[in-house]
């Protein structure tokens, strides 16, 4: 074996070290399917965030090529998440995430991402809209904030009321 074959066999196995010390990435879910996001039942934090039914227009020809996905953001008080939308290669996105007074604006072709929303109290409505600038399809994903958001503050006061009462 040469000292190039030695030496290109060590980069590897240094890249395979590498990727398995890295951690697992967030695990993107569908925006779609389901009403309520919550982690599964194995005693992990739910979700701080309830995701309403999602209303999807066609675009021209009955163009479906927008795809929104949900991505889990662990934040030091509460559970959060930012979108991953897609759509065709060449076409052009707009998005705006809304929730009281945020108003936040994001544009891109083919993909994007947005920002992570920005935690909120209880009852505090939100709403990404999309729209593929190429066909015209539009895809509105409301959700509601739901006890357990919110700050430090928050929590601290929900156990004081529980302590005295």
């Amino acid at each position: 074996m040469t000292d190039q074959q030695r030496q290109q066999q060590r980069q590897e196995q240094q890249q395979r070290q590498r990727e398995n010390s890295r951690p697992p990435p967030s695990q993107p879910r569908t925006t779609g399917e389901a009403t309520t996001q919550a982690l599964d039942d194995a005693g992990q934090k739910k979700s701080d965030m309830a995701l309403e039914e999602a209303k999807v227009t066609a675009g021209k020809d009955g163009a479906h090529h927008l795809q929104v996905q949900w991505v889990d953001m662990h934040l030091p008080h509460a559970k959060s998440c930012r979108f991953a939308i897609t759509t065709a290669a060449a076409n052009g996105i707009e998005a705006v995430m809304e929730q009281k007074n945020y108003r936040q604006s994001y544009q891109g072709t083919g993909s994007l991402q947005t920002g992570i929303v920005p935690v909120a109290p209880h009852g505090t409505p939100g709403k990404l809209t999309v729209r593929d600038l190429s066909t015209g399809e539009t895809y509105e994903q409301p959700w509601r904030w739901h006890a357990g958001a919110g700050s430090l503050l928050s929590s601290l006061w929900e156990l004081l009321k529980r302590l005295f009462t």
